[in-house]
């Protein structure tokens, strides 16, 4: 991503997909804020070395598209698949009794991959609805896509929708912590000790930008 890449979005001239590697993330989220929204809803995100060949149950991954809705557009059967993934990763896979459906997801967008069954998910929240900054979180992968590239992808693709909507804003997380090292790749920096949720290390981090 340049310079020119942006200057060819406002000349009506756009390149069909931003290469993005996670180093450079931060600096194409800061050039991505300097174009309006409608001009970057042109754009597609996604991670220079990512591998979506692999099929997952006989569909390649690289065919299928981004989903982003609020919830009052969400389909009964798209919000099903949803719960699905978050309920099958972080109650079932993590052995942790905990409340997933938290009573937020009406204040947020969410953004999926996936055609009948979910294969990656996250939401986000506008800035000063859940704090200060933008945020993220119900950040997961199902295990069948995991090491194709996939989570990376998704990560870039929910920090681009951020920015195309508010531009080049802080964004929180609340991350578990050995996942510390992945996300401080695409710029985001610790800003808390260590605390528990649903009995596992967590950490707040935030990336910023002036």
């Amino acid at each position: 991503v340049s310079q020119t890449s942006i200057d060819g979005l406002k000349m009506n001239n756009p390149p069909a997909i931003l290469l993005v590697s996670p180093a450079s993330a931060g600096i194409a989220r800061g050039l991505l804020a300097q174009i309006t929204p409608a001009e970057a809803s042109k754009v597609t995100w996604e991670i220079a070395h990512i591998r979506l060949t692999r099929k997952v149950h006989g569909q390649q991954l690289v065919r299928m598209t981004w989903e982003h809705k609020r919830w009052i557009d969400l389909t009964r059967d798209e919000l099903y698949a949803i719960l699905v993934l978050r309920q099958r990763v972080f109650v079932v896979e993590h052995r942790r009794p905990c409340l997933d459906a938290d009573g937020a997801d009406s204040l947020a967008w969410h953004l999926w991959r996936g055609e009948g069954e979910v294969h990656a998910y996250l939401r986000w929240f506008a800035p000063g609805v859940r704090c200060a900054e933008a945020s993220m979180g119900r950040i997961v992968t199902a295990t069948a896509v995991r090491g194709t590239g996939l989570g990376r992808a998704l990560l870039a693709e929910g920090l681009a929708r951020i920015a195309s909507q508010h531009g080049a804003v802080p964004v929180r997380i609340t991350a578990q912590q050995y996942l510390e090292r992945f996300y401080s790749e695409y710029g985001f920096v610790r800003t808390s000790d260590t605390f528990i949720v649903d009995g596992i290390d967590h950490i707040e981090m935030v990336q910023r930008y002036s």
